[in-house]
């Protein structure tokens, strides 16, 4: 995909990166969670993407809690 949308910079990864799977689509704050195959290097993925200009933030590995709905 070729456009600045979300979704294809997500097509591009999923191209780009054998075995990625996209676990939950970007939210309002437009993080979005990808897993990948056991095999993958994921520090060296993260590196990688963080290069990416159209990605301001990738790390290996997040513990994170999403805000509880009301």
């Amino acid at each position: 995909a070729s456009d600045d949308t979300v979704e294809s910079l997500i097509e591009d990864l999923q191209t780009s990166v054998p075995g990625l799977t996209l676990v939950r689509p970007p939210s309002r704050s437009g993080r979005a969670v990808f897993a990948v195959e056991p095999d993958v290097g994921v520090i060296e993925l993260a590196a990688e993407l963080s290069h990416n200009k159209k990605i301001a933030y990738a790390e290996p590995e997040i513990i994170d809690r999403a805000a509880e709905e009301e």
